[in-house]
């Protein structure tokens, strides 16, 4: 959120972000490698919470945890874009329809908001990992996944095999590859391979993913706020780190906390660029800076406290059970 109001150029604000807040800008521009930082944590605790669950149990409770907050934050942002304020963003009906379902990017159409991009890196990770479910999980099976899934992706990409590098999640293979091999090294503290295969994927995410982090921050702030290369690598590095050590924090409290932010976090992270955006919009011409920026987080955090309080926790368990009722 502190990167796409404070740092990234997205046409907020009436004066680029780098002449309004330059020395904000120089902090907030590495927010970008939160995604990676989540990417990390996606893997520690996909595998964590699913090691013993069959595929399509797995697939269940994604669907019911992604989709009734998702659908909201979607209704969110077409709010913002076909009423308060139109013309921001080009929304068709075809478009919507994409959306609706979450495989836009497969379907070939754009999303609506910048944030949904993740959704569609996760969803082909749990493609991934329900592979490896169907396979059968066993500690081995995981050495070899975690060791192989990335210098294959790598390879795929390079060799031109767009489809393949594609399903197997490049460029970010490396950074869950990292979150499954934390949480295998804290259950299987005596077999060291795990920090082994860690580290490797480690040093692949500072040349590939956060290669192409650095891309996407030089051109979300059009140069102005560019990271270093070796900046980048230790953003990435630093990502692996915070997650490596919070998971041998004792009797996992760190765990406890994040679920209980899960929920509004998520709907925060889908909701604030449009609503955030359009609360900038209109009170930073006449309000200034600081008050704009504080109306954008209350709004965003508000809204998706609503999302979390009233949609999320009813649907969820309810989309659950529904699925688990259909599917036998």
């Amino acid at each position: 959120m502190a990167y796409h109001f404070t740092a990234a150029e997205r046409g907020l604000w009436p004066e680029p972000v780098n002449t309004l807040m330059p020395e904000a800008a120089l902090v907030t521009r590495f927010g970008a490698y939160g995604v990676d930082m989540f990417f990390v944590l996606s893997g520690y605790v996909i595998l964590m919470a699913n090691w013993d669950r069959r595929p399509v149990a797995f697939a269940r409770a994604r669907v019911a945890r992604l989709y009734p907050t998702y659908w909201s934050a979607l209704a969110v942002a077409l709010l913002v874009y076909l009423v308060l304020w139109p013309g921001r963003s080009a929304v068709t009906v075809e478009g919507v329809a994409a959306n609706v379902t979450m495989l836009q990017t497969a379907l070939g159409f754009a999303d609506i908001t910048t944030p949904q991009w993740t959704l569609w890196v996760e969803l082909r990770f749990y493609l991934v990992f329900g592979c490896f479910l169907a396979w059968g999980a066993t500690r081995e099976r995981l050495a070899w996944l975690i060791a192989l899934w990335a210098p294959i992706a790598g390879i795929a990409e390079r060799s031109g095999f767009d489809f393949l590098a594609t399903v197997l999640v490049a460029p970010y293979a490396p950074l869950f590859a990292c979150g499954m091999g934390l949480y295998a090294m804290k259950r299987w503290r005596q077999w060291p391979v795990f920090g082994v295969l860690v580290a490797g994927n480690a040093a692949l995410a500072c040349a590939w993913p956060g290669s192409a982090r650095r891309e996407a921050v030089i051109a979300g702030t059009h140069n102005l706020n560019a990271v270093s290369g070796a900046a980048s690598c230790a953003a990435v590095l630093i990502c692996v780190g915070v997650i490596a050590f919070a998971a041998n924090l004792p009797a996992w409290g760190w765990l406890s906390a994040a679920a209980r932010l899960a929920g509004p976090s998520y709907a925060l992270y889908l909701v604030h660029e449009p609503l955030g955006g359009w609360v900038i919009h209109i009170l930073s011409g006449d309000l200034g800076v600081s008050i704009a920026l504080a109306g954008a987080v209350a709004a965003s955090s508000l809204v998706a406290w609503m999302i979390w309080r009233f949609v999320d926790r009813p649907a969820v368990p309810a989309l659950r059970r529904l699925l688990s009722k259909r599917g036998g």
